[in-house]
């Protein structure tokens, strides 16, 4: 969402705070904060910006399991790697020994 105050597009919606944002959030009017500025202003709510606001929710979601699956897969992956390369080291034939 672009910001009133510095025409940024890094508004996003911000938790209401007291009954004053609350009795504003009947009429469709939230909070907005914008992360250039910081500026705390309350807007209406329409149905475009739900969308796009919705539609970035998923994305991020989308982006912070991904990280975490792909954060998981290599960890358990360099896991097998050493587990594998342990059983390598203790179950190869020695050569070169003595004799008797």
């Amino acid at each position: 969402m672009i910001c009133p105050t510095c025409k940024v597009e890094r508004a996003h919606r911000s938790h209401r705070t007291g009954f004053k944002e609350w009795a504003w959030s009947l009429f469709g009017y939230y909070p907005y904060r914008c992360m250039a500025c910081r500026t705390r202003t309350t807007l209406r709510h329409t149905s475009e910006a739900s969308g796009t606001i919705r539609s970035e929710i998923v994305q991020t979601r989308r982006r912070i399991k991904w990280s975490g699956t792909r954060r998981e897969i290599l960890a358990y992956g360099s896991a097998v790697l050493i587990f594998l390369a342990i059983l390598y080291f203790i179950t190869r034939q020695r050569t070169g020994g003595e004799d008797g």
